[in-house]
């Protein structure tokens, strides 16, 4: 493989707490992967640079001080350096970027392969979707931005993987940004989330666009959510903070909730789906009916269910438009009562499993509480209802949350 940088921006803009954020965790993280530290200065002055080299003491670093006197924002700047370091793998990271979990690096590059781009976070979110009228008298700048985001921007579900920090091979980002003009921060936009922006550019070249999480497990437009790295589940499986990540840990649940549904809407069925007991015997039919009821009454219809599925039909793993109950001992997670497995694409459930313990099916509303899983819906931590994420303070309570 080719050298390995994590080229570290800096820029006037930022505040002096940024910088020492970032070098405060570099440190603290062990980053389990032999690399050069790149600290790349912009449109800063000298004399300014000199107390930031003061805080690199003990710290192997490499220099990189752009020379552009016009603000071509972070695209700009990643280009020159990409220019200078022409055959290596390139972790860029911005002003407000720092890690905040062990082994960070070397589960980023683990994942690296030719024609892949990995992000440590990503959204479905559309510029153009959330563009929204929020006073009267603004009308005009309005339609002038409807006009300029329904050009440039794709609608919700608009996959891409946040710019914030990504991995990407030196030769890629060269080919990306090459004839690319940086003069608004509209144009930076773009190059993130927008029609030929970073994600859909490579996507349309055959490459694959990843995210990756603490797990070292690599997630794409179909499962991006369950990665757990933003907005959602409290990030918990995020390599890389930043601005927007800890603006997030900051909210309130209810608040949460409403940044949730911008950048990730629920997960729903195009067609009701039909359930298939491939648990045995044991699991009774008033069971399955009486969890399958709790939802058709408050408006998630269920096709049909068979009590007596083939052999061969439960020894598949997924089978789209269906929901399948099986019995699993669940030795991975010992403590957990159940688990629930989706197929996704893009915001659609295609697909569920729901795995018991041997007897749970016995305990009051478990089954009710897993199907509601698969039907697309996360957990809810409000005492009493269905959907609480502890058996102990759920109820028979639903409703989604606003």
């Amino acid at each position: 493989m080719n050298n390995i940088l994590v080229v570290y921006l800096f820029t006037k803009f930022c505040d002096k707490n940024s910088f020492i954020n970032f070098i405060k965790f570099y440190k603290k993280y062990n980053h389990g992967k032999k690399h050069k530290l790149v600290i790349c200065y912009k449109l800063m002055e000298e004399k300014n640079i000199i107390f930031y080299r003061k805080k690199l003491k003990n710290i192997q670093y490499h220099e990189f001080i752009d020379k552009e006197k016009k603000n071509d924002f972070d695209f700009g700047t990643y280009y020159r350096v990409a220019k200078k370091y022409k055959k290596d793998l390139i972790f860029f990271m911005n002003s407000h970027s720092y890690p905040i979990k062990k082994l960070w690096l070397k589960k980023i590059v683990n994942n690296y392969k030719a024609k892949r781009i990995i992000g440590t976070s990503g959204s479905y979110e559309s510029m153009f979707t959330s563009l929204k009228l929020k006073k009267f008298y603004k009308i005009f700048k309005y339609i002038k931005d409807y006009f300029f985001f329904k050009k440039n921007f794709k609608p919700y579900p608009n996959f891409h993987i946040r710019t914030a920090n990504f991995l990407i091979h030196s030769s890629d980002l060269l080919s990306f940004c090459k004839k690319k003009i940086y003069k608004t921060k509209k144009d930076a936009w773009i190059s993130e989330s927008g029609i030929n922006g970073i994600t859909d550019y490579f996507l349309k070249k055959n490459y694959e666009v990843a995210v990756v999480n603490s797990d070292s497990t690599l997630f794409y437009s179909n499962n991006l959510k369950e990665s757990q790295t933003y907005y959602y589940r409290n990030q918990e499986k995020l390599l890389i903070a930043d601005k927007h990540t800890n603006k997030y840990f900051r909210l309130s649940k209810k608040e949460k909730i409403v940044y949730e549904k911008t950048v990730f809407h629920a997960f729903k069925w195009g067609d009701p789906p039909v359930i298939i007991n491939c648990y045995g015997a044991p699991l009774p039919e008033a069971v399955v009916v009486r969890a399958i009821d709790y939802w058709t009454l408050r408006g998630f219809p269920i096709a049909f269910y068979e009590m007596n599925p083939s052999t061969e039909t439960c020894a598949q793993e997924y089978i789209e438009g269906f929901i399948i109950i099986r019995r699993d001992e669940l030795p991975d997670d010992p403590k957990a009562l159940a688990k629930t497995a989706r197929l996704t694409r893009l915001t659609w459930v295609v697909a569920g499993i729901i795995k018991l313990k041997p007897g749970t099916y016995n305990l009051d509303l478990l089954l009710e509480h897993e199907l509601g899983h698969a039907l697309g819906l996360g957990h809810v931590e409000v005492e009493g209802h269905i959907m609480h994420p502890l058996y102990m303070s759920m109820g028979t309570k639903f409703w989604i949350p606003k």
